[in-house]
Order: structure tokens, then C-alpha cells, then sequence
């Protein structure tokens, strides 16, 4: 397997990412007065910042003391049906985005091929930067995956609404540069998957 050196992946620029995906009814409030044969299940994605593996540790540690979190804990749990986390940081040709205004937010998960960014790396940030190019949406950051599913990406973009990233869509998909760039990074795509998130109204994102 190839490795990328510690200079491609940012050496220690590198800040850890905590991914976590949350399956639970859309609707907790409402969840806990229904039938469960009547719950809707749904998702929430939640990406928390960290300087560094020792700081995340410490906050874990935090919070086991923390008797408000552990009673908000407890309350969550009889409405969690799965948990998924993951480690990733921010790619070092990559800085964090601001979204212009409230909008909504596609989180496009990439499965590349074995081989990490040494491989799929150049490719996969022409691609990236041939989308950006074309203004459609605003690019708010790339994530590679540390721990969890390895050579995962994730990036994630602001829209205005879903039709302005339908309209931008079939514009980007008419122009010849990203057309080019995207079938050069295909070559080392194995899956991808498109979310459309809305902001919770306690999100710093809203």
C-alpha cells in the first residue's frame, strides 16, 4: 500500500476532526409520546474541532465527570439507535470556510481507492478545485479520515438552497475543465455518497 509522506498529509499542521453520526427519530420530543412502530428514524451529524489527540482525550475524561452531561446523556440514549465516529483532519491545501449567510449544507463523502492521498491526492484536489472554480457553492472544508473507514473523504459545501445547487450542478457538469478533472479523479473513486443537511438552530453553521 502506498503511504503518503508526513509532508503531504500536513505533518503536524494536522488537527484532529471528531465525526459523529447520531440515528434517532426526527422528532425527539414527539418520539417519546409515540408508539415505536410509529417512530421516524433520522440523522444527525455533528463535527466537533480538537487541537490535538491529547485534548480530545481530555474532554472525553471532562465529560464522564460532568453530572448535566451525563443526566442529557441519559435522556438521549433510550432515543439512540446507532452510533458511528471517526477521526479526521482538515487536508493542509484546505482552510476552514464561513458560510455567507444561512443556507443549507451537502456533506459528500468520498470511499477512494487504497493508497491514501499519495495516490488519489493531486487528483482529487483538481476536481475539488475545478467545482470551487465555478462559484456556484461555498466550499467550507475536506476532510481525510485518520481513524474509522480509512482513505474516506469528506467535504463539505454551503448552499443557498437545494435548487441553487441543482442550477449550479447542471452548470458544472456542462463545463469542459470539470468534466476533465472529475473523470481524472474517478479513476480512483470507489463509492460516493451525497447528504443534504439543514442546520439545527443550535448549530454555530446556522
Amino acid at each position: 500500500m502506498l503511504r503518503a509522506s508526513k509532508e503531504e498529509l500536513g505533518g503536524d499542521r494536522r488537527i484532529p476532526q471528531s465525526s459523529l453520526a447520531i440515528h434517532m427519530p426526527k422528532n425527539a420530543e414527539e418520539a417519546l409520546c409515540q408508539p415505536a412502530a410509529e417512530k421516524i428514524p433520522g440523522k444527525v451529524q455533528s463535527q466537533e474541532k480538537k487541537d490535538n489527540f491529547a485534548h480530545r482525550a481530555a474532554v472525553r475524561k471532562a465529560l464522564a465527570k460532568d453530572k448535566e452531561w451525563q443526566e442529557t446523556l441519559s435522556a438521549i440514549l433510550p432515543l439512540l439507535k446507532t452510533q458511528d465516529m471517526e477521526i479526521a483532519y482538515l487536508v493542509p491545501w484546505c482552510e476552514l470556510g464561513t458560510p455567507p449567510k444561512e443556507g443549507v449544507y451537502e456533506l459528500i463523502t468520498y470511499q477512494q481507492k487504497p493508497g491514501g492521498p499519495a495516490l488519489w491526492g493531486r487528483a482529487f484536489k483538481a476536481a475539488i478545485d475545478a467545482h470551487v472554480s465555478k462559484n456556484y457553492a461555498k466550499l467550507i472544508g475536506v476532510f481525510h479520515t485518520e481513524y474509522g473507514s480509512l482513505n474516506t473523504v469528506h467535504v463539505l459545501w454551503w448552499h443557498e438552497n437545494p435548487d441553487s445547487r441543482a442550477a449550479g450542478r447542471h452548470l458544472a457538469h456542462e463545463d469542459a475543465r470539470v468534466v476533465a478533472a472529475v473523470r481524472e479523479s474517478v479513476q480512483f473513486l470507489e463509492s460516493q455518497r451525497n447528504v443534504l443537511l439543514v442546520p439545527a438552530p443550535f448549530s454555530p453553521l446556522k
